[in-house]
């Protein structure tokens, strides 16, 4: 599973940078539902943001793809399968 996490971690980074934009993020969501909405993006986003840096980091993003929270699962947040 540690790879499946890995593998998704590096489609969503775009750059390679070993971190995840705004906009990276919203251009693999929209590429997975062209209505992802961006008012969704931007809470779901904030919420799996931890430290507020405009950054998805490694670890933030997999306490996002994990996350049981309700701030992080809510409709039309996307679902990868790993839990």
């Amino acid at each position: 599973m540690a790879e499946s996490v890995l593998a998704a971690f590096k489609r969503f980074d775009q750059d390679g940078n070993g971190s995840i934009s705004r906009e990276e993020l919203a251009a693999v969501l929209k590429e997975l539902n062209p209505d992802f909405e961006d008012a969704t993006l931007h809470q779901l986003f904030s919420s799996a943001d931890a430290s507020g840096d405009g950054q998805l980091q490694l670890e933030e993003f997999i306490a996002w793809i994990f996350a049981e929270d309700q701030q992080l699962s809510f409709p039309g947040a996307p679902s990868f399968g790993f839990t």
